[in-house]
């Protein structure tokens, strides 16, 4: 019994000259975009800057100005939120009143959704 602890301790250790892996595919990049867009600024306890902050348009009048200042917003955030994101553009696309589609451009490709302001 022991010998198989000493085995597993040697298979769990780690050192801190080892590098620490970050695993990101595109579908495991496409759902931290999507995390992002399901929390608002200010909802996390211990990060209360991280989050979008899209709330704010939700009493905007629908027009291309509109989906302009949308992508801006999200533009200028995302990147500093979401560490390993290499972020290429944004489309917003206003479908109903208070129901966007989103396409975030990023390194691994594209992320389509769809929010409710």
């Amino acid at each position: 019994m022991t010998d198989l602890i000493k085995e597993a301790d040697r298979l769990i250790q780690s050192s801190i000259d080892e590098e620490i892996a970050n695993f990101g595919d595109a579908d495991a990049l496409s759902e931290r975009i999507r995390e992002w867009f399901k929390t608002p600024i200010g909802t996390i306890a211990d990060k209360p800057g991280w989050g979008h902050l899209l709330s704010s348009f939700k009493f905007d009048p629908t027009d291309l100005s509109l989906e302009v200042a949308i992508e801006f917003a999200i533009a200028r955030k995302i990147e500093i939120d979401i560490r390993d994101l290499v972020f290429v553009g944004v489309r917003v696309d206003l479908m109903k009143i208070d129901l966007c589609r989103i396409v975030i451009r990023h390194q691994l490709g594209d992320s389509v959704l769809s929010l409710k302001l």
